[in-house]
């Protein structure tokens, strides 16, 4: 039982709880991450159930790679025999395996936001819909939310309503779109393992078989389809182990569903309730002030939280007119502790703001007094322009039916091919019904593409 020395009486209550339904209601800061991780130890360690059939669900890939570090300490290289990963990931990994059965190909595209809403403009196009009518982005949110809600296009009602007819053909055309370059979004990684366990059982016998036991983290956060997979491999065994907390739930404008944690017993007739309410994070001051806002929420299991650490000095609240007067009352602030504490500097203060739009204001005000700043965050390293160039051109040679990569990267550089030339030869691809590549490579062999570097690009990506 040494794995689960350090742990609180309730946190080992949790870590070796007997099997069936479980809800652990974790505080912030209250070691639900290290619970988790000895939850699953327990399990290979002390239980002898095999790596294999345990499945962890993580929401971010970050808190999976920090998850499966703490466990390689614990049961050594066990730790990679247990499926671990992000509802996504998770997803993912079983349609490369199963996926055939729904045409789906071993190796799919996967399209994010910015993808997803070049393939809506291509769609909204074709299907002469104004964006008078409905913004891009307005229909990505409404395809997102269907995915979130498990609505696949052809299941979407639209009957009786001419704004919802307008939105179902472009998710219809777009679907369609998909499946022809083998690409899929992330609402597919969720919603097509249900797809695919409903259409065939027999597939989901055999996962529910394997994942005796079925850990899920920040429940709070999980969306209807989510939901949904859950129950669904979670059905056979039972053994339901979930750790989430309705005061922290932030992500109900991304499709979180806070019934999925409130309504937990109800869903699981006879689950055992644990509540970790000690706090090894935040002084005593904090968090009696963050007991105070959050009792006012009407829809929560109640916990008090606490902590052995000491009083802390008392959080100040400053009610300001605008945010000028906003970042001049916090940088007052700073410079008042700097004064108190010379040896203080600028790098050992951190200033948190709710949107990036928010940084502008306090920018011109530390310029307007020197003060030295640094912003943190900024573009991702994946969005950059140069990243995005040259995954689409691996894209491309893993799958040349991709035809926004091909698109985003035929003219990269500059090769000559404008938009008349893209137009003719999406006009080619349609007329003769095959993928965009492959009329670009016709057109390069028949001489219709002229230019030396036209001709080598294609014939480079024929040898890679």
């Amino acid at each position: 039982m040494h794995i689960l020395e350090g742990l609180n009486p309730l946190q080992q209550e949790a870590a070796t709880v007997e099997g069936g339904p479980v809800l652990v209601i974790a505080g912030a800061g209250s070691g639900k991450t290290r619970v988790l991780t000895m939850r699953i130890a327990h399990l290979v360690k002390n239980l002898s159930v095999p790596p294999e059939r345990i499945l962890a669900v993580t929401f971010t890939n970050k808190a999976a790679e920090e998850m499966r570090k703490r466990l390689a300490h614990y049961i050594g290289r066990d730790s990679e025999r247990v499926w671990l990963g992000t509802f996504h990931s998770v997803g993912l990994r079983i349609l490369k395996k199963e996926g055939y059965l729904l045409g789906i190909p071993p190796e799919p595209v996967i399209y994010d936001n910015d993808d997803q809403l070049k393939l809506i403009k291509e769609c909204m196009e074709e299907l002469n819909v104004s964006e008078r009518v409905f913004t891009p982005k307005r229909i990505l949110y409404m395809i997102n939310h269907a995915k979130n809600e498990n609505i696949l296009a052809d299941q979407y009602p639209t009957e009786g309503n001419p704004v919802k007819e307008v939105f179902g053909r472009v998710y219809r055309l777009y679907q369609e779109r998909l499946a022809h370059m083998h690409a899929l979004d992330f609402g597919d990684l969720i919603c097509q393992p249900i797809r695919l366990f409903k259409k065939h059982p027999h597939v989901l016998r055999a996962y529910q078989d394997r994942f005796m036991h079925i850990l899920i983290d920040e429940y709070q956060d999980t969306n209807r389809a989510q939901h949904i997979l859950v129950n669904l491999l979670a059905a056979q065994w039972q053994n339901l182990f979930a750790v989430g907390d309705p005061d922290q739930s932030i992500y109900t404008w991304r499709g979180a569903d806070i019934r999925n944690i409130l309504e937990f017993e109800k869903d699981w007739s006879g689950a055992t309730i644990i509540r970790l309410e000690q706090n090894y994070r935040s002084t005593q001051r904090i968090l009696a002030a963050a007991n105070e806002v959050i009792k006012n929420n009407r829809q929560r299991y109640e916990k008090n939280l606490w902590t052995e650490n000491n009083e802390g000095t008392p959080p100040i609240f400053c009610e300001c007119e605008d945010e000028h007067h906003e970042a001049k009352s916090i940088l007052d602030c700073i410079e008042r502790m700097k004064e108190e504490d010379p040896e203080l500097s600028y790098r050992d203060i951190a200033v948190f703001y709710r949107t990036n739009a928010q940084s502008r204001v306090f920018e011109e005000w530390c310029m307007r007094r020197n003060i030295p700043y640094r912003i943190v965050g900024g573009v991702k390293f994946y969005e950059r322009r140069e990243i995005k160039d040259a995954i689409a051109y691996l894209r491309l040679v893993a799958n040349p039916r991709d035809s926004l990569s091909l698109k985003r990267i035929v003219n990269v550089p500059s090769r000559g091919i404008g938009v008349v030339t893209l137009k003719e030869m999406e006009k080619r691809a349609k007329e003769e019904g095959i993928p965009l590549y492959d009329a670009f490579l016709k057109a390069a062999k028949d001489g219709t593409l002229k230019k030396p570097e036209q001709r080598e690009f294609f014939q480079l990506i024929e040898e890679i």
